[in-house]
C-alpha cells in the first residue's frame, strides 16, 4: 500500500505498509528544508536499510546500513561531483580499501594537510611490524611521539 500525505507537521509523507492488515512499518518524511527523514514506526532500533540487489525477504540487512556491491564502491564521499571523492570498499577477502582521489589519507589532520599516503596527527599504535629491512617497510615518527 502506498500513502502520500501532508501531515500536521508540514512534511510531505510517504508511508510504506506490509499489507492492509499490518500497521505502517516506515514513514519517509520530506521537510520544507528538503531533508529526508526515515522514521521506523516500530522504533529507531527496528530500522535496517539494505542497498543492493541481493536483499529480499530471506536476505535482510544485518546492520543499520548494509550496502552490497561486489563490483563497485560500497560508499563514496564526494566533495566535487565525479572528480574529488573518496571510495570505501570491502573486497572479497574482507579487506577495507580506502581510495581517495587525492591519494593521501589523514587521521586527525586538518583539511588538505595529509603529506603521505597515511598521515596520522596524534598518537598511533602499530603492532606486528615486519622485521625485514626492506625499504618498503618504513615507519617514520618525529621525535615528539617516540615512547
Amino acid at each position: 500500500m502506498l500513502e502520500v500525505a501532508d501531515n500536521t507537521f508540514n512534511l510531505a509523507q510517504l508511508r510504506l505498509d506490509n499489507s492492509l492488515t499490518m500497521p505502517a512499518l516506515v514513514d519517509f518524511l520530506c521537510s520544507d528544508a528538503g531533508n529526508l527523514i526515515i522514521h521506523p514506526v516500530g522504533g529507531l532500533n527496528s530500522l535496517r536499510v539494505g542497498i543492493g540487489g541481493a536483499f529480499d525477504e530471506t536476505h535482510e540487512p544485518i546492520a543499520k546500513l548494509d550496502v552490497l556491491s561486489p563490483n563497485l564502491s560500497q560508499l563514496r564521499l564526494t566533495y566535487t561531483y565525479n572528480s574529488v571523492f573518496t571510495d570505501f570498499t570491502t573486497d572479497a577477502s574482507g579487506f577495507l580499501i580506502i581510495n581517495p582521489t587525492g591519494d593521501n589519507v589523514g587521521i586527525g589532520t586538518s583539511a588538505s594537510s595529509p603529506k603521505r599516503t597515511l598521515d596520522v596527527f596524534g598518537r598511533a599504535r602499530i603492532q606486528s611490524l615486519p622485521s625485514s629491512s626492506n625499504v618498503t617497510d618504513v615507519v617514520v615518527a618525529d621525535d615528539h611521539c617516540l615512547e
